[in-house]
């Protein structure tokens, strides 16, 4: 076994003292939201409630979503804001939830997502917020995440370390020439979210 010198221990116990833990969110709140077309992500908010992407649901498909368990639920659309690329599903049935943080997470703040990219199914990946919020093409209001962000995963949620979601995955930086995904990606921010949703679901969004 690899031992360390003793001078180095004191740094080493700084270290990891210092160090936050990376963001992780409780297990069973991430979902596969799937239609006929493909396939994207969600999470779990509480009360049957999922947020997703808007460009993951399709006009005039039926919507399924898949819990960590394999389970199947039939979802009715809330609602979908294309101009956020916001999207609120409700179901019925019993998952864990990872509750709504109405902000916005701050630049270097660690946080996680899982999601399913490609045939892929509940993948977790960490990084930080990289940027503040900007516009991005069609999309309103997004921030930047250092994260690899892979097609499928649009819609999952991003938690904070403490578990709570501060956004929903939306967009991913290509490489123009190529099409090749970089390690930037966009996401859409509880705060807007939070603004989103409380005209559209009957109940104060601060108890989601």
């Amino acid at each position: 076994m690899r031992t360390l010198p003793a001078l180095l221990f004191p740094l080493y116990l700084l270290f990891i003292t210092i160090l936050p833990f990376p963001a992780s969110g409780p297990p069973g709140s991430a979902v596969i939201v799937s239609h006929e077309m493909g396939h994207g992500s969600g999470v779990h908010i509480g009360r049957g409630i999922i947020l997703t992407a808007a460009h993951v649901i399709p006009d005039g498909q039926s919507v399924i979503v898949t819990d960590d368990k394999g389970r199947d639920y039939p979802a009715d659309i809330l609602h979908i804001d294309r101009e956020h690329d916001v999207a609120a599903l409700r179901i019925v049935g019993v998952l864990r939830s990872s509750p709504l943080s109405c902000r916005t997470p701050l630049v270097g703040e660690f946080v996680s997502t899982t999601g399913n990219p490609g045939p892929l199914k509940f993948v977790t990946l960490w990084g930080r917020v990289s940027g503040d919020v900007r516009a991005l093409s069609s999309i309103q209001e997004v921030i930047v995440t250092d994260m690899t962000t892979i097609p499928g995963m649009s819609g999952g949620g991003l938690l904070d370390q403490y578990g709570r979601v501060v956004g929903t995955v939306s967009a991913v930086m290509v490489q123009p020439m190529f099409g090749t995904p970089l390690a930037i990606g966009y996401a859409v921010p509880s705060s807007t979210i939070c603004a989103l949703l409380k005209t559209v679901i009957h109940a104060d969004t601060s108890a989601l």
